[in-house]
């Protein structure tokens, strides 16, 4: 096992169009917003898997100013779903059986002093990319269960653990914010992590500003 180092940051940074974008913007109201949101997905849905695809609030546009130990994924366009297959648990133990640019996320996790997940939040939770990729990294952990605080938990894969933070963006209720505090906790448990930490910011700009 190498030892731990740097941070992994798992971005989804078309989320933007929903809500408020980087730039303090409102993206959903009005024909003109849904016009442009829907213009730049579409831009996204036409690139290939591992393709750069960028934007005012694209890919390349969140990733600039980071530093040399900061590895940034990109959570769209969207990897491929994960199938339920166990591959990652049997065949090829850590690794995801499905190839494309998400196929070591589970050993890029082993790597990484601190993971952190930028996502709009969504019903209390992650966006439908950022969850996409999580649940390829389900071979992080091992496919046995042990309990944890009184709560069933998987068995860990790796020495040692990463601090997690997740930091959300968009406008929302404290219902929602208190669900998102939950389920970060949650993952925490489960992927073993030191420790965590979660925020919430108005738009995609000021959750990058709190991680440079």
């Amino acid at each position: 096992m190498c030892e731990r180092s740097g941070r992994l940051i798992v971005f989804d940074a078309i989320g933007a169009g929903r809500g408020r974008g980087a730039d303090g913007e409102s993206r959903g109201a009005g024909l003109e917003g849904r016009g442009r949101a829907a213009d730049r997905l579409r831009a996204f849905a036409d690139c290939e898997v591992g393709e750069a695809c960028t934007g005012s609030e694209g890919e390349a546009a969140f990733a600039e100013g980071f530093g040399a130990g900061d590895v940034l994924f990109s959570a769209t366009p969207l990897v491929k779903p994960c199938t339920g297959c166990f591959g990652c648990w049997t065949r090829t133990p850590g690794v995801c059986v499905l190839r494309d640019h998400c196929t070591e996320m589970p050993r890029l996790m082993a790597r990484c002093e601190t993971f952190a997940l930028v996502s709009p939040l969504v019903y209390g939770g992650f966006s439908h990319a950022v969850k996409a990729v999580l649940d390829r990294a389900i071979g992080y952990v091992q496919p046995f269960f042990r309990i944890v605080e009184g709560e069933m938990h998987h068995v860990p894969r790796y020495e040692g653990g990463f601090r997690l933070e997740a930091h959300f963006y968009g406008q929302s209720s404290e219902p929602e914010r208190e669900l998102a505090r939950r389920l970060v906790r949650a993952n925490a448990v489960n992927y073993y992590a030191s420790a965590f930490e979660v925020r919430f910011h108005e738009n995609l700009g000021e959750a990058k500003e709190a991680l440079r």
